[in-house]
C-alpha cells in the first residue's frame, strides 16, 4: 500500500523546464506519491537540492511535497542517481521498489530504447522508470492494486502484514482504529483476537507514539459491565508487554449501533505521521474492519479501498470523540 521510491535530483536540477507538457509528469509523480509513495533520498539537504530546480512553479510544487508528503532519509543511499552504475543501483532493492530518473537522462545514461517506459535491473530486481511514463510503473501499479485490492480468504496474516501494512507503520507515529466491533469481537476471539494480534504487529514493527482506537459496547447503560471489560482488556494489554506502543486511548461508544450508524458506519484505519504540526494521513476503509487480522490465516474475504479525501472519516472520528468524553467512556489505558 505504500511504496518506496527513489528520485534522480541530480538530472532534475539541471534541466530547463519551460512549459506545462513538460511538467504534466511531475504533478502524476506528485498524485501518485501522495496517495501511495514514501520518497527516500540520502541527503538531509533534499530542502537545498529541490530549491535548484530552475522552474519556479515546478519548483514550488516539490518543495509543497517534500513538505505534505511521506519522505523517509536512508543514509545508505545518496541522490546522485546519474553517477551509478546498474550494478550499484540495483543495490537498492532493499531500500526502494522504484527509481524514478528523468526522460532525457534514461536515454542518454542509461540506454533505454525511445519506447521503453521502465526496466528492471535483473530478476525480481528494482524498477528504473522514466519520469514522463510514471502511470506506467509497476511498482506504483502494484501499490494501488494494494491500496483497493481484496484480503483473500485464507490468506496469511503474516504475509499480509508484511505485504501491506508493514511499511506504512513504520513510516507513521499515530495509528487510529475505528471499528464499532472491535472491543466485542476481542473478547469473543479469545487467543485468536484481532486486536490484540494489530497490536503485537505494530509493536514488532515500529515505536508508536498513540494508537487510538473508536469502539462499541454491546451494554447501552451498564456501566458496570463495561468498566469490567476495560478492565480486562487493560489486563490484556499489561501481560502482552506493548513497550513500543507509548500510548493507547480507548473510546468506548454506548448505545453503539444507533451512533455508528449516525456518524461512522464503516470501518478504517487510519495511519499518520505527525511531526511539526503537520500530518500526513493515509485511511483505509476495510469492511470486516480490524477482523482481517484474526487468527493467522483471513477467515473471510475483505476489500479494502483508499480514502481520497478524509475529511469526511476526520469530522466522524471527532463526533465520536466528544462522545466517549460526554459519556465518560474514553480510557487511556497505556502512557
Amino acid at each position: 500500500m505504500l511504496l518506496p521510491f527513489v528520485v534522480s535530483f541530480d538530472s532534475l536540477v539541471n534541466k530547463e523546464y519551460s512549459d506545462a507538457t513538460d511538467t504534466t509528469s511531475h504533478n502524476a509523480l506528485f498524485s501518485l506519491w501522495r496517495k501511495y509513495g514514501v520518497l527516500v533520498h540520502g541527503s538531509n539537504e533534499i530542502f537545498l537540492q529541490v530549491k535548484k530546480i530552475r522552474n519556479q512553479t515546478l519548483r514550488k510544487r516539490w518543495l509543497e511535497a517534500l513538505t505534505y508528503f511521506r519522505t523517509q532519509c536512508q543514509d545508505k543511499i545518496d541522490d546522485s542517481i546519474l553517477s551509478k552504475s546498474i550494478d550499484e543501483l540495483m543495490l537498492y532493492k532493499d531500500i526502494a521498489d522504484t527509481i524514478i530518473i528523468d526522460d532525457t537522462e534514461a536515454i542518454r545514461v542509461f540506454k533505454f530504447p525511445h519506447d521503453k517506459e521502465h526496466l528492471q535491473l535483473g530478476e525480481n530486481g528494482i524498477e528504473l522508470c522514466r519520469m514522463k511514463c510514471i502511470n506506467a510503473s509497476n511498482a506504483f501499479r502494484k501499490a494501488e492494486q494494494d491500496a483497493y485490492g481484496l484480503v483473500k480468504k485464507n490468506e496469511s496474516i503474516e504475509s499480509l502484514w508484511k505485504r501491506r501494512f508493514e511499511l506504512i507503520t513504520k513510516n507513521s507515529n499515530i495509528i487510529t482504529v475505528v471499528d464499532r466491533y472491535c472491543l466485542e469481537n476481542h473478547f469473543k476471539d479469545g487467543d485468536q483476537s484481532a486486536l490484540l494480534n494489530f497490536m503485537n504487529y505494530i509493536n514488532k514493527t515500529t515505536t508508536l507514539r498513540v494508537l487510538n482506537i473508536y469502539t462499541g459496547h454491546k451494554h447501552r447503560d451498564n456501566e458496570k459491565a463495561i468498566l469490567s471489560d476495560i478492565h480486562k482488556l487493560a489486563d490484556s494489554i499489561s501481560k502482552g508487554s506493548y513497550v513500543n506502543v507509548n500510548e493507547i486511548n480507548l473510546f468506548v461508544i454506548k448505545d453503539a449501533d444507533f451512533r455508528f450508524r449516525a456518524d461512522c458506519h464503516a470501518r478504517y484505519l487510519q495511519f499518520i505521521n505527525h511531526n511539526a504540526g503537520i500530518a500526513k494521513i493515509n485511511t483505509y476503509l476495510i469492511d470486516l474492519g480490524l477482523a482481517i487480522f484474526k487468527g493467522k490465516k483471513a477467515d473471510s474475504t475483505s476489500d479494502i479501498k483508499y480514502v481520497d479525501d478524509c475529511k469526511h472519516v476526520n469530522v466522524a472520528i471527532e463526533k465520536l470523540r466528544v462522545l466517549a468524553k460526554e459519556q465518560q467512556t474514553a480510557f487511556t489505558l497505556i502512557r
